[in-house]
């Protein structure tokens, strides 16, 4: 019931004078997003499970054997991997996993607004400093360059996206840009055509490039225009963070069969505690065959129907919402069915109208270690950015769920007179 209490509006975004970047003040919700300390906790235990299963060489051998994936010479941790939860109650429930999850630095632009204007938010030992989790971010970078067994220091990184000044998120890849300049780290945002390929090496223009990170959607680089991206990082010769591999582990949506089946987790050795905790955190899902799925469509609304390699909730339905013109275009492609899992709400005021806006807390992490949380507020079937009102929230924990925070923060109302520019 955190949520269902209306706060203070952030003024720092409805200001005209804010300080925030015009060309991120879009991404920002008005308001933030609480949580409980038990909340936060079971967070921190689903992803530990998570991991625990991920890391397991039977869980590895049986992914990798029925997900083909390009080579590599190195296995790194992967840059910013993210894992999306709704929550019930106090209870986290799994939506999906993403290795390549955009927003983490346009979150912390946020924090440290944030954090000046209510300096609570720092007094628990659940939240870090925009500071410190810009410090862990470059550590990020290093750690995955050491990880190529390469003792020359990182000097080249490329942050690449195919046609990058069309992304919706291009404002951020400046910010890693910048952060990266700041420890000496040449970067460039290009597309993949702009590098070239020499022996097994890759350019931009006459630059090595040592790294690259990898903001594309061509997970398994099967694109043409990545041919070269390929080569590079089969060689070893090119650190590419997020990888091919680690979406073949992590954010294939048929993981997701996977992690909630409790006979398949037995089989590869995950232990009887660990699947019974497990089993509270993920959603049942199952691939859609020509066996299932007429009872998946006669029972459709109890279920969110994904396409296994899906991103940005495209292509992505909510059952209840389902038509028949549409469940043939899925029953014809490759797609998982999870149980549906109502999102968590958020009531503002919107002038003098309250509303609910729908939430989910996205986990952004490091070699399994939580960095930071985040909430996206938002209307419709899935996130979106479109929503008035809506957007990235900062997620506030709090140590009892029954008091309220002593400063403004949890007090008065929300009161959007200002439109987001």
């Amino acid at each position: 019931m955190l949520n269902k209490r209306v706060v203070k509006n952030l003024d720092f975004l409805t200001d005209s004078t804010a300080s925030f970047d015009n060309d991120i003040r879009h991404f920002f919700s008005h308001t933030n997003f609480f949580i409980s300390e038990t909340a936060h906790k079971n967070i921190v235990e689903a992803i530990d499970l998570i991991e625990s299963v991920v890391r397991n060489k039977r869980y590895i051998q049986s992914i990798t054997a029925s997900h083909p994936y390009p080579p590599t010479k190195s296995e790194l941790k992967g840059i910013l991997n993210c894992y999306d939860f709704h929550l019930e109650d106090d209870t986290p429930k799994l939506i999906e996993i993403n290795t390549n999850a955009g927003g983490a630095l346009l979150n912390v632009d946020f924090i440290q607004k944030y954090e000046s204007k209510y300096p609570s938010y720092l007094n628990n030992s659940h939240t870090s400093s925009s500071e410190q989790i810009k410090a862990k971010i470059i550590d990020m970078f290093l750690t995955e360059w050491k990880l190529t067994n390469n003792t020359r220091p990182l000097k080249t990184v490329a942050i690449v996206d195919q046609d990058p000044k069309a992304q919706f998120l291009y404002p951020e890849f400046f910010r890693f840009k910048n952060l990266l300049s700041r420890q000496g780290i040449v970067s460039y945002i290009v597309a993949p055509e702009e590098l070239t390929c020499i022996g097994d090496n890759l350019y931009y223009q006459s630059t090595r490039i040592d790294m690259i990170y990898n903001r594309m959607t061509d997970f398994l680089l099967e694109e043409k225009y990545n041919e070269h991206i390929k080569q590079s990082y089969a060689s070893g010769a090119v650190a590419l963070s997020p990888n091919p591999y680690l979406y073949t582990i992590y954010a294939d949506k048929r993981n997701l069969v996977t992690l909630s089946d409790k006979s398949r987790l037995s089989q590869l050795g995950i232990c009887d505690k660990s699947i019974a905790r497990l089993s509270q955190y993920i959603p049942n899902a199952v691939l859609i065959t020509h066996e299932n799925e007429q009872n998946l469509w006669k029972n459709k609304s109890r279920y969110f129907f994904k396409p296994i390699h899906g991103f940005g909730s495209k292509a992505a339905y909510k059952g209840s919402k389902l038509t028949k013109k549409t469940w043939q275009a899925i029953i014809h492609s490759n797609y998982i069915a999870q149980n549906y899992v109502e999102p968590s709400v958020r009531i503002v005021q919107l002038d003098d109208k309250f509303i609910n806006l729908k939430a989910d807390l996205r986990a952004y992490v490091y070699d399994g270690k939580l960095l930071f949380l985040a909430a996206r507020l938002f209307r419709g079937q899935t996130t979106n950015f479109r929503t008035f009102g809506g957007g990235f929230s900062v997620v506030h924990p709090i140590l009892d769920k029954n008091s309220y925070i002593s400063n403004s923060v949890h007090k008065g109302y929300i009161n959007f007179n200002n439109s987001k520019t």
